[in-house]
């Protein structure tokens, strides 16, 4: 008997593991399935918009994964996506409401539960510009992006949206090495250098970014500040975007 559960121990020990890994995997393809969809759809919403995107909330600018962009201030959905599970990662649900820049529910409509100060979704939108109101007359994109589809000129180097994936300042404000939290990620593997997302392109194409490849992760060239705040930093390539 003892030799049969001990058996069975190993091959639980064995199959997790391995479970747990095909798990992520399968997360990993819906994931980057579900940004091809929506970067193909915001250069057809651009396109039907004279080439401009989708504007965002210019009170949730440091909070990216907001989606007042794609409900309040355009018609991106339903009309260019109307299944709301596109916006999800499955490896990035919550099982209850959170305030403002933690993990997203799926919870659409601009009524809010009480406390929720977001709407938040799995991914981090970069391009647009900031929606104005009658004391703010400064309209530009600080996150990096672009607000018209000419200004982009490099298409297939400029992550237009991607996994949410949040840096932590560690000395060196050029260079940063940790994970502000795991709340932040979507792919969380434990350590910077394990974790990582798919950053959407331009040009429809998606590709997997590693906390492995790039540590530690130099800013501005794979690091954008929202709104130039230190403490609010996301994976995002950059390649032509001047220092601050």
């Amino acid at each position: 008997m003892l030799v049969v559960i001990t058996i069975l121990i190993l091959l639980l020990a064995i199959l997790v593991p391995a479970v747990d890994k095909a798990k992520a995997i399968a997360q990993r393809r819906v994931c980057a399935s579900q940004i091809r969809q929506i970067t193909t759809a915001l250069v057809s919403y651009a396109t039907d918009h004279q080439g401009e995107y989708p504007q965002y909330q210019y009170q949730a600018e440091s909070y990216p994964m907001g989606f007042r962009w794609g409900l309040q201030r355009s018609t991106f959905h339903p009309d260019y996506i109307s299944d709301r599970r596109v916006f999800y990662c499955p490896a990035d649900m919550a099982r209850s409401f959170n305030s403002r820049a933690k993990r997203s529910f799926p919870h659409f409509g601009i009524r809010r539960p009480p406390g929720l100060q977001e709407i938040n979704i799995s991914y981090v939108y970069f391009f647009g510009r900031r929606h104005s109101a009658p004391s703010w007359t400064d309209t530009r994109n600080r996150r990096g992006g672009f607000q018209y589809v000419y200004q982009n000129v490099h298409p297939a180097q400029e992550t237009m949206i991607a996994d949410t994936m949040r840096l932590k300042e560690a000395g060196d404000s050029r260079f940063y090495r940790e994970i502000h939290s795991e709340a932040y990620w979507n792919h969380y593997g434990g350590t910077l250098q394990k974790s990582g997302g798919h950053l959407g392109y331009g040009d429809g194409h998606v590709r997997w970014w590693s906390g492995a490849d790039h540590f530690p992760v130099e800013w501005p060239r794979w690091a954008q500040r929202m709104n130039g705040a230190r403490d609010h930093v996301f994976v995002k390539e950059n390649p032509y975007v001047p220092e601050e």
